[in-house]
This record gives C-alpha cells, sequence and structure tokens, in this order.
C-alpha cells in the first residue's frame, strides 16, 4: 500500500535531465509535426503566437516523452522558467496524499504556479472524479496565468473514455499535435542515427535488419543496438540476422 502520509508530500516533478536535448531525438515524417512545434517553441517560448496548450498524441514506444523532456531541457537552459512534469498516475498520489494530511493548499499552489505544466499519461485519469476535477481547476488556473500545458496521451480528446463533459470540453480546446509509429524505412534511417550516435559501424544490410525486428518501438531498436555494441566491445561475435 502507498504510504501516501511520508511520501508524497514535497510534490515533485520528475527530473529533467541537462543531457537530453533535440540533438538526441531524430526527426521524420510520422514525428515532423510535433518535433517543429516544440523546436520552434524552444527559441520563442516568451514571445511566441504558437498555441500553449497541447495534446501531443502518440502511441506507446514512439518517443512522444521523450520529445517533450528535449523540449523542456532546451527551454531551461534558456529561459528562467518553473516546469512540473507529471504521469497522471502521480498527480492522483499527490492528490490523495495532499487531502489526507490537509495540505491542499500547497498541493494547488505547486500545481498551479508553473509556467510550464506537462501532464504524461493523461489517459490514467480516465474514471478518477477527483482527479479530474482538480485538473479542471489546474488547468483553468495556469490558463488564466497563461502559462503552457502540454497533455501527453495514446489517444486525441476526442476518444478519452470516462473522463467528465467539463474536462473533456476543456482538452477540445487545446492544439492536437500527433507523433505515429515510424514506418520501416525510418526505422533504417532511426537505426542510422542511433549507430552514429552510439559510434557503432554499421553494414547496410545490418541496418535494415534491426530495423525489420523493431515493429514494437523505438526503445527496442535502441536496445538491438546496444546489444550490438556490447558485444563488439567484449568480443563477441555478433550475427545478422538478429
Amino acid at each position: 500500500m502507498t504510504n501516501y502520509s511520508s511520501k508524497m508530500l514535497d510534490f515533485a516533478s520528475i527530473a529533467i535531465s541537462p543531457k537530453i536535448d533535440f540533438k538526441s531525438y531524430f526527426p521524420l515524417p510520422s514525428n515532423r509535426e510535433a518535433y517543429e512545434y516544440f523546436h520552434r517553441f524552444s527559441n520563442v517560448f516568451l514571445t511566441t503566437t504558437l498555441p500553449r496548450l497541447v495534446v501531443l498524441k502518440h502511441q506507446r514506444g514512439t518517443g512522444g516523452s521523450h520529445l517533450v523532456k528535449c523540449y523542456l531541457s532546451e527551454v531551461l537552459r534558456k529561459q528562467n522558467l518553473s516546469v512540473m512534469y507529471l504521469s497522471g498516475g502521480r498527480f492522483m498520489e499527490y492528490l490523495i496524499a495532499a487531502l489526507r494530511n490537509n495540505k491542499m493548499a500547497d498541493f494547488r499552489e505547486r500545481m498551479r504556479k508553473q509556467d510550464i505544466f506537462v501532464l504524461d499519461d493523461l489517459e490514467s485519469a480516465a474514471g478518477r472524479r477527483a482527479t479530474q476535477e482538480e485538473l479542471i481547476f489546474t488547468f483553468e488556473s495556469l490558463i488564466e496565468n497563461n502559462s503552457q500545458i502540454i497533455c501527453i496521451s495514446t489517444c486525441s480528446p476526442t476518444n478519452l473514455k470516462d473522463f467528465n463533459d467539463k474536462l473533456k470540453n476543456l482538452l477540445l480546446s487545446f492544439a492536437v499535435l500527433e507523433i505515429k509509429r515510424p514506418t520501416y524505412p525510418e526505422r533504417v534511417e532511426l537505426a542510422r542515427f542511433g549507430a552514429s550516435q552510439m559510434n557503432l559501424e554499421l553494414e547496410n544490410e545490418e541496418m535494415r535488419d534491426i530495423a525489420k525486428k523493431s515493429t514494437k518501438s523505438i526503445h527496442q531498436l535502441v536496445c538491438f543496438l546496444q546489444q550490438v555494441k556490447m558485444k563488439r566491445e567484449l568480443g563477441i561475435e555478433c550475427s545478422f540476422p538478429i
């Protein structure tokens, strides 16, 4: 059982590593729209007329969360901004901790006084009435303060299930960016990019083999590359196809 009384009261954001940046993200046709939005926004955060309210729709394993972290790392290097990055589940846990420990004022101050608020795994709030009500008030306060809100989800606002109408209508006012699952040719290019990042020399046929096998996620493709690199460094023969 989660110990809400001792674990959750710092209301901390997920840490954003300064080592992550756009150089570690490879733009492709399947992610171009989202990449261009975040890359441009990172350069003109205070003056941009681009939408500040965004739902990033992505299939799991396509790098949506990684792209947002690249963006946040880039922005934080250029601007002195406050950022809150949470999963929907962690937002709910913080809310429960605040309610049980009479810390709602602290919770609301922490959530609503941010320049950038990111809610990952938005769909995890489905069916959570109290969480959804608090999200409505949080979003409305952030919007009033002209903050940026980024919701990361596996489905668009129109397809969210078990969300109350007020929150769903609010989310429908957000711009929707989409990252699609990369095609086979795109995965070949990703394998080429990943190999160059790792200083790993691969033949074209080897990259094509890795791309064919990496149908589940980009993370799977990276794991294949790391496997090849490790075996070569240990002097173990790595045969293809993998």
